[in-house]
C-alpha cells in the first residue's frame, strides 16, 4: 500500500540531499511528506491522489500561509512523480491553493502576541503553574528551561529542537545553533537566567543521565525508552501549554512569539538593529523591524535584565 507514494518520497529526498538542501529545508519537506502519507494511511486510500489532497487539506487547521507552504512542499514532490514517470498525473495542483488575497491579508494582519518584558520575568521566575485549576506537571522544569532559553535566545523552534549538549558554552555565555533555517550557524546568547533553567532540567533527569553530548538537548522517552527530538508542533504547543499556564489562556502564545519577545525588548532597550539582527539570523533588516514593538520604557532589556537577576536572588534559584 501506498508503494508509489514511498518509493517517490525516497527518490525526492536522495535528490535533495544531492543537491545539498540544509538540514532545515530536509527536514520540513520530511514533515509535510509524513502528515500527508499518514493522512492516506488513516483514510485508507491506496495511494496519493488529487482527491485525497483535496480531502487531506480540508482536515487541516492552519493558517492559510501555512496551507499554502504544506501545498507547495506536496507540489514539489508531486510534479517530481509525474517527471519520473511515477505517476501519471499530479497529485496537487495549483487550483487547490489559497488565493493570495487571503495569504496577503492574513501576512499583513497586526502579531497578537507579543509579550512583554514583565511576561517574560514571570515565565522565567514562575516555580509552578499560577492559574487557578492548572495542575503543574512533572515535566515544569524542561518546559520552563525551553522557555527561558527561547526567551533569552531569540532561537526559532527548528534551532531549539535540534540543539544538542555539546552546543551550549557554559564559560563563553553563547549557544552554537549548528541548524538555521537559512543553512547559516551562528551563535546566540546563553544567559546566566538560561543556564540556571537548564541546569536545573539536566539534574530533573527529564533528560536521561545516559544520554551524551551529541545528543539532543529537549526530547522525549518513547514507549519504547528510546529518546528521540521534538517536533515542530509538539514544541510549539509545550511552550503555549507553559506560557497560558503562567500568564493566563489569553496570552498562550507559543513558540514564535518568544522570539518576538526577545527582538522587541532588547530593540526597545537601544540594542542595534544590526546585532539584533545577525542574533536573529536575519537575511534582511528589513525582518527585524517587523519585531520592533513598543515596550514600557521602564522595562526595557538593561532592568529587564537586572529584574531577573534580582528576582533570583529573592527566591534563591541562584
Amino acid at each position: 500500500m501506498l508503494e508509489n507514494y514511498k518509493t517517490t518520497v525516497d527518490m525526492f529526498m536522495s535528490n535533495c540531499r544531492t543537491n545539498e538542501c540544509t538540514k532545515a529545508t530536509l527536514e520540513t519537506y520530511a514533515n509535510v511528506f509524513r502528515f500527508y502519507r499518514e493522512f492516506l494511511e488513516n483514510n485508507g486510500y491506496e495511494d496519493a491522489s488529487a482527491i485525497a489532497t483535496l480531502k487531506w487539506k480540508e482536515s487541516l487547521n492552519v493558517s492559510f500561509r501555512t496551507l499554502d507552504m504544506y501545498l507547495r512542499i506536496l507540489k514539489y514532490l508531486s510534479d517530481f512523480g509525474v517527471d519520473t514517470c511515477i505517476y501519471s498525473a499530479p497529485f496537487v495542483v495549483e487550483k487547490m491553493f489559497p488565493p493570495k488575497k487571503q495569504i496577503s491579508k492574513e501576512k499583513n494582519k497586526e502579531y497578537n502576541h507579543v509579550l512583554d518584558a514583565e511576561d517574560a520575568m514571570a515565565l522565567m521566575s514562575a516555580e509552578r503553574y499560577t492559574i487557578d485549576g492548572r495542575r503543574t506537571p512533572k515535566t515544569f522544569v524542561r518546559e520552563k528551561a525551553i522557555v527561558t532559553v527561547l526567551l533569552t535566545s531569540g532561537m526559532r523552534n527548528i534551532e531549539l529542537r535540534n540543539l544538542k549538549l555539546k552546543n551550549l558554552n557554559y564559560v563563553s555565555g553563547t549557544i552554537y545553533c549548528e541548524i538555521t533555517k537559512g543553512g547559516k550557524p551562528r551563535y546566540v546568547p546563553f544567559t546566566e537566567e538560561a543556564q540556571t533553567a537548564v541546569n536545573d532540567y539536566l539534574n530533573s533527569g527529564l533528560r536521561p543521565y545516559t544520554l551524551s553530548n551529541d545528543d539532543f538537548l529537549f526530547g522525549v522517552v518513547t514507549n519504547s525508552g528510546e529518546w528521540r527530538g521534538m517536533e515542530r508542533t509538539e514544541l510549539s504547543e509545550k511552550v503555549k501549554s507553559y506560557v497560558g499556564g503562567i500568564l493566563g489562556e489569553e496570552k498562550a502564545a507559543r513558540s514564535h512569539a518568544l522570539r518576538h519577545a526577545f527582538a522587541s525588548i532588547n530593540l526597545t532597550s537601544g540594542a542595534s538593529i544590526e546585532s539584533i539582527s545577525n542574533m536573529l539570523g536575519h537575511s534582511r533588516l528589513q525582518t527585524t523591524t517587523i519585531y520592533a514593538k513598543d515596550l514600557d520604557p521602564e522595562l526595557t532589556a538593561s532592568n529587564f535584565a537586572k529584574t531577573v537577576s534580582s528576582i533570583y536572588k529573592k527566591e534563591g534559584i541562584a
